[in-house]
């Protein structure tokens, strides 16, 4: 089997298993998985592969967005097992500089909650390795938000394991053939610098391009399980077009990500400005708009002058 039908049957996998209410395509297609969720800690791993590479052999800002994002989530969830609606409120990345390279595992903790506030918001913090090297520590703060009028179902560590049988290409509804067609198109244009996940998730020329605004489509194949744009992959999507406005010898160091509205499906536009650039140090300031103009994230991020 070659890569690219690997990458096809993986896609088709996560279809299968998105047809399960509880958590999203994004996730069933790195293959998440949780080891410990209990008390105020949990333990996630993300097994490496071609699928979520970028031209480096390490693995995407995007795909490495998802996973801290889920388990940061999950550590606010897990004190009583809380099955409502998280919204991501803020989002900092702290990286070590090791490269992100490999099986990936993530230990996430419970903080606690703010106090005095009108909202529910729950503070949490995590490390993620990379081969048992820490490459990257995490801190969110997340708003819960019940909807009575929506019920979500539980996310796939708050139930019983289950065996989905492969799906049938004519089985697939039209949302599900428009995953599947993302992925063709994918596949067809990545090569070894333009890797299938940057075109998967966003589209190698719409950020990489240096003049203007760098448009992306909100769809299923990058929604959470609400719909929305998953705030992970709207992260990566933003340090991605960062990146396009700095030499390419800088490396990510740290951002911090505020969140203000969720993505709604339609054409995102995402926009970065240099705020500062030294001989050792660089700051980018980006912002992720909605199709109407609204700003969905604001992200700031420092980057470094490699050796």
């Amino acid at each position: 089997m070659t890569v690219a039908e690997q990458i096809r049957g993986r896609v088709l996998a996560a279809i299968a298993r998105n047809r399960t209410p509880g958590f999203h395509f994004p996730g069933h297609f790195l293959d998440i998985g949780w080891d410990v969720t209990t008390g105020t800690e949990a333990a996630l791993r993300l097994p490496d592969g071609p699928h979520i590479r970028g031209g480096d052999g390490c693995i995407d800002i995007t795909a490495l967005g998802v996973f801290v994002d889920g388990a940061l989530g999950t550590a606010a969830r897990i004190r009583d097992g809380y099955h409502g609606r998280l919204a991501t409120v803020s989002l900092h990345l702290q990286m070590t500089g090791a490269a992100v390279r490999g099986d990936l595992s993530c230990r996430s903790r419970l903080l606690g909650r703010m106090q005095g506030t009108q909202g529910q918001y729950v503070l949490t913090e995590a490390t993620v390795d990379a081969n048992g090297t820490p490459v990257c520590h995490a801190s969110a703060k997340f708003a819960r938000l019940d909807s009575p009028s929506r019920s979500l179902a539980p996310l796939p560590w708050q139930r019983a394991p289950q065996q989905v049988p492969p799906v049938d290409e004519a089985t697939l509804n039209d949302e599900e053939r428009g995953v599947l067609r993302k992925c063709d198109e994918a596949l067809a244009r990545a090569t070894g610098t333009a890797a299938f996940i940057r075109w998967f998730w966003g589209g190698e020329g719409a950020l990489d391009d240096p003049s203007g605004a760098g448009e992306v489509l909100i769809g299923p194949h990058v929604g959470n399980r609400v719909g929305h744009g998953q705030g992970g992959i709207l992260l990566g999507l933003a340090l991605r077009r960062a990146g396009t406005t700095i030499a390419r010898d800088w490396r990510l160091s740290n951002v911090t990500a505020w969140f203000s509205r969720p993505a709604m499906p339609g054409c995102i536009t995402v926009h970065s400005v240099p705020v500062h650039s030294g001989r050792s140090t660089a700051l980018v300031s980006t912002r992720v708009d909605s199709p109407d103009g609204a700003v969905v994230l604001t992200a700031v991020s420092q980057h470094v002058a490699q050796q």
